[in-house]
């Protein structure tokens, strides 16, 4: 079971942590604000960072065109790079 999250850099997120996890926890909020980023977070991070859970999460999001050389390039917020 996570306890703890910390996402850095992921999609809109600059740094998120959320604490004090439990089993089930309910996350809610308006349109356009992370919560499906943070469960793509989660889902590539229990895929112990799968290439092909990510290429599955573009291809659903239909990202078809990212640069076969960096996949991660849509995964990451680049706003302080």
């Amino acid at each position: 079971m996570i306890n703890e999250l910390n996402i850095e850099h992921f999609k809109l997120f600059k740094h998120l942590n959320i604490s004090n996890l439990k089993r089930v926890n309910l996350f809610a909020g308006k349109n356009n604000c992370g919560k499906t980023a943070l469960l793509e977070a989660l889902r590539i991070l229990s895929a112990n960072r799968d290439l092909s859970v990510m290429l599955y999460i573009l291809q659903k999001r239909e990202q078809t065109s990212f640069n076969p050389i960096n996949i991660y390039d849509p995964f990451f917020n680049r706003q302080l790079l």
